[in-house]
């Protein structure tokens, strides 16, 4: 086999060992980013679900959204790994509420920035409620500036077929 072949002369001639990274393409759709709601707030008639890690957690959404903003919904061609397309993402409240209402959801940063959706339906939230967000198998955590504001950084989990583990 080619891969083999590839292997054994690296090892024998570089002394390297050969890393296949997967890449976005195989897990880009992969994985939800949740994170806990830790206020809520109604300015100028829009409800606001302030969240503990916004762009300091999963800045993809944001850049999404911003530019969504700026070019007034054109939709452009997805400039990876911060923009893949508009509503790449969809976001859900894990709340037992049947009731539904129209938020803007904000991390808790100093920053107008800080938004990573505008004026979207979902289950009725309380502090405490945890949002989430799929589609983010890649570069969730490492395209984002953790560091901003120094807030705790947010914690990845990973799930397999014998449970959760940290």
């Amino acid at each position: 086999m080619l891969t083999e072949k590839i292997v054994s002369t690296n090892a024998n001639t570089l002394k390297a060992r050969l890393f296949i990274e997967s890449g976005r393409f195989v897990v880009c759709t992969s994985g939800n980013y949740y994170t806990k709601i830790v206020d809520i707030k109604v300015s100028r008639g829009t409800k606001y679900l302030v969240v503990r890690n916004g762009l300091n957690g999963f800045m993809r959404p944001i850049i999404s959204n911003l530019i969504e903003k700026v070019t007034c919904g054109v939709e452009l061609e997805g400039q990876e790994p911060l923009y893949t397309s508009n509503h790449a993402f969809s976001f859900s409240v894990l709340s037992s509420s049947e009731e539904e209402e129209y938020v803007t959801i904000v991390g808790n940063l100093c920053t107008s920035l800080d938004v990573l959706a505008n004026n979207v339906k979902l289950k009725k939230a309380v502090i405490g409620d945890v949002v989430s967000i799929n589609n983010a198998g890649s570069y969730s955590y490492s395209l984002s500036p953790l560091m901003f504001s120094n807030y705790e950084f947010p914690r990845q989990y990973y799930k397999k077929k014998d449970g959760w583990i940290e």
